[in-house]
């Protein structure tokens, strides 16, 4: 089973300062359905996270696409560095991924 995360970034204003958006993205290339999947979000900065769209992923299909996992996340201009865990379970295997 794999999981994939796929992440976008847009950097807008608001009248308080600056303010990172990021809108989170993930999919499914496994043939196996993905559930109980859930984001967790560490930073020595401010920052705020949505709740998810959905917290399953159907199996991929080139055919008829599944929609895929997102959510937002609000960051301060000054954040360096984001830890985040990405949990899930699946037919195959239960992972979690931590990136720096």
């Amino acid at each position: 089973s794999k999981c994939e995360a796929v992440f976008k970034a847009v950097v807008s204003t608001q009248s308080t300062g600056e303010v990172a958006v990021w809108l989170l993205t993930v999919t499914n290339s496994s043939t196996a359905p993905i559930s109980d999947v859930s984001l967790q979000i560490t930073s020595k900065s401010k920052v705020k996270l949505s709740a998810p769209s959905s917290t399953n992923l159907s199996p991929f299909s080139p055919i008829c696409p599944s929609s895929p996992i997102q959510q937002v996340l609000l960051t301060s201009d000054d954040t360096s560095s984001i830890n985040y865990t990405l949990k899930f379970d699946s037919e195959v295997k239960s992972g979690t991924a931590n990136l720096i």
